[in-house]
């Protein structure tokens, strides 16, 4: 008896892995009857399935729920993260913030790098710099 199969996809735990039972090869070849199999992570081997078995789907109608994105999240101290008022809150008293909150400022900040380095400093920056050098030196001289 020859046995087809997929390959065994580690981490995709919902996806079934179909099975061919062939009697023989050549014409006279039969299909015995089509298998369905998933992966079982507490057995950690595929297990079969029935007919009626439907996989749990993650997202609801293609939203994404706030369960889903904050589901089990915790803070590294712990405290729990569940909600998105939970976070936002927990943000806020830690002085914590976003990197989703600083797209305009980052992309002010990289337009003034990349002029920088491609038409090179202001003039006026560069002769403040300058001044500001020198007098830094003479007040250290002075002490």
């Amino acid at each position: 008896m020859q046995t087809l199969r997929r390959p065994n996809w580690p981490g995709h735990h919902s996806q079934c892995v179909d099975m061919l039972r062939l009697w023989s090869k050549g014409d006279d070849a039969k299909i015995m009857s089509r298998r369905r199999y998933r992966y079982d992570e507490e057995l950690k081997q595929m297990v079969e399935i029935g007919d009626g078995w439907q996989p749990t789907h993650r997202f609801h109608g293609g939203a994404t729920t706030e369960e889903i994105v904050y589901g089990h999240a915790r803070a590294t101290d712990g405290t729990p993260l569940h909600t998105r008022r939970r976070h936002r809150e927990y943000m806020k008293q830690n002085g914590l913030a976003m990197h989703q909150d600083f797209t305009e400022t980052l992309a002010k900040k990289r337009a003034e790098r990349e002029k920088f380095f491609t038409e090179g400093p202001d003039s006026r920056d560069l002769h403040n710099d300058i001044g500001r050098t020198l007098y830094e030196l003479r007040q250290r001289g002075r002490r």
